[in-house]
C-alpha cells in the first residue's frame, strides 16, 4: 500500500539523503550541460507535493543513482545501509538495465512499472515529469520518434494509476505537453 503523509517531513534522515546524494551526483550532468542535482532534488519535491512518505521522497533523490553511477553494487549496499532495504526496493523498481540495448531496456522499464507497486509509479512519473517538462518540453527539436513512443506507453500507466489529486494535475499538464510535441514529431 502507497505510503502518503499530509505534511513533508525533512527529517535527519531525508538530510543525510540529500547529502550523499549531492556527493554521489556532484561531477554528473544533464544532457543539457547544467548540474544533475536538481533533477534529483525536484523528483523528490513533486513526490512530496503529492503527499508521499519521506520514504518515497528519499527513493526519489536516488533513482538514477543505480544506473547511471559507476558501481551500482556499491551504491546499493550504501543506500541499503544507510536508508533502508524498503528505499534500496523502490530505487531498484525504476532502475534500467543498462546493459540492454536501448529498444529492450525501454521495454522492460515499461513493464517493470506496469507491474510495479504504486509506489514505484510515483516515483517514475515524478522522474519523467520533470524529464518531459524541464527538458523536452523546454527543448523540443530534442524529441526524437523512441521518446514520443516510449511516454506513449508510460503515460497510460500513469494515467490508470495515479490516485492523487496533485498528480492527475501535474499528468494533464505531462499529457498536454506530450501532445502538442507529438504532434511536431510525426
Amino acid at each position: 500500500m502507497a505510503q502518503f503523509s499530509q505534511f513533508p517531513i525533512i527529517s535527519k534522515k531525508y538530510q543525510s539523503a540529500l547529502a550523499t546524494v549531492a556527493e554521489l551526483h556532484k561531477f554528473q550532468m544533464r544532457k543539457d550541460a547544467t548540474a544533475y542535482l536538481p533533477h534529483l532534488m525536484m523528483v523528490s519535491s513533486l513526490l512530496m507535493e503529492m503527499g508521499c512518505s519521506e520514504e518515497l521522497a528519499i527513493a526519489g533523490l536516488f533513482h538514477d543513482s543505480l544506473e547511471d553511477l559507476e558501481n551500482p553494487l556499491e551504491i546499493a549496499e550504501l543506500i541499503e545501509t544507510q536508508f533502508g532495504k524498503y528505499i534500496l526496493y523502490l530505487v531498484k523498481g525504476v532502475t534500467e538495465n543498462k546493459e540492454l540495448p536501448t529498444e529492450q531496456r525501454k521495454l522492460d522499464y515499461i513493464k517493470q512499472i506496469f507491474d510495479g507497486p504504486i509506489e514505484v509509479v510515483y516515483i517514475s512519473f515524478s522522474d519523467k515529469w520533470h524529464n518531459w517538462c524541464h527538458g523536452y518540453a523546454r527543448q523540443p527539436k530534442l524529441v526524437k520518434k523512441p521518446v514520443i513512443e516510449f511516454y506513449a506507453k508510460l503515460i497510460p500507466i500513469f494515467q490508470d494509476r495515479l490516485c492523487n489529486s496533485v498528480g492527475q494535475f501535474y499528468l494533464q499538464e505531462l499529457i498536454n505537453s506530450f501532445e502538442s510535441i507529438s504532434k511536431s514529431v510525426f
